[in-house]
């Protein structure tokens, strides 16, 4: 508030002194010419300022008479500013871009110059990837190039190969050992589609065998028991015991009666062991004796 009464003030001054100058230069005019007057100029004031492409104009006034003093001020020329890029298309990968370079005046914003400029396609840049095989389940790919700055790929999918199924035969169980059902599993990755369940062993089904007496030639066992689904048994063999040899002696042969050679026989079973060969009969070994007659004491023959 305190600054705007003084500005007032100040105002009031100024004009009661330019009243008291004009009244002045009235009464001069009527004792002399007023041109012959030397007038007091005071401050230049701009009127109209210039501008950058026109000129402008200042004024100065007599504080005397009141007399106006003109001057042009020349017109200011542009004052360009640093280039502004403008309409940009930014380059691709595949494509040029463009963009206008375009210089504005710093007091006026008149543009002062417009270029097209053309910057080159950028070309792909492109990372390498490495590929991966597909899984029974899983999808993999080729080995690839993809572009960091767009979507241009060399990317190519190959599908899941799906599973490979395969039997996996049924194990019969034996009297000691357990078995398997038949199960199915992929031969590819492993996966099991149905497990094999494990079936118990059967224990051994047992036939008692009596036990017999080996002989000379055969042999024997003790009494056992084996299974008829396996090799297993008790069986105990007992050795043949051998021949008990004798001897069957000879027979000579007689005159009239055959005889026998020596023999051998098992005392136990009877087997011939050496069979006694038949001799011939030796026949008579004759003497010739001549007759006698018999007395009243000795007996006699004939020859």
């Amino acid at each position: 508030m305190t600054k705007k009464l003084i500005s007032a003030a100040i105002v009031v001054v100024m004009s009661i002194c330019l009243l008291g100058a004009l009244a002045a230069c009235s009464g001069g005019s009527q004792s002399e010419n007023a041109d012959e007057h030397t007038h007091t100029y005071g401050e230049w004031t701009t009127v109209q300022s210039p501008t950058c492409v026109t000129d402008g104009k200042r004024e100065k006034v007599c504080t005397v008479c009141g007399k106006e003093q003109e001057e042009t001020l020349a017109a200011l020329g542009h004052l360009p500013q640093t280039a502004v890029i403008e309409n940009e298309i930014v380059a691709t990968c595949e494509e040029n871009g463009r963009y206008d370079e375009v210089v504005y005046c710093e007091r006026c914003n008149d543009e002062l110059s417009r270029e097209e400029k053309t910057v080159a396609a950028l070309g792909h840049d492109l990372v390498h990837h490495a590929g991966k095989k597909a899984t029974c389940t899983e999808s993999g790919w080729r080995e690839y190039d993809a572009c960091t700055r767009c979507d241009y790929i060399t990317y190519e999918e190959i599908s899941a190969k799906g599973h490979i199924i395969v039997t996996d035969k049924a194990v019969p169980p034996t009297c000691t050992e357990t078995g398997l059902t038949e199960g199915k599993h992929c031969s590819v990755c492993g996966k099991i589609f149905a497990v094999q369940e494990e079936v118990a062993a059967l224990g051994h089904d047992m036939i008692h065998h009596e036990a017999q007496n080996p002989t000379c030639t055969e042999i024997g066992w003790n009494e056992y028991d084996e299974c008829s689904r396996c090799d297993y048994t008790t069986y105990e063999e007992i050795p043949a015991m051998g021949h008990t040899e004798v001897i069957d002696k000879a027979v000579p042969p007689t005159c009239t009666e055959t005889g026998l050679t020596e023999g051998k026989r098992c005392s136990v079973c009877g087997e011939v062991l050496v069979a006694q060969e038949e001799v011939a009969a030796l026949g008579h070994d004759m003497i010739h004796h001549e007759e006698q007659n018999s007395t009243w004491t000795e007996i006699g023959w004939t020859d």
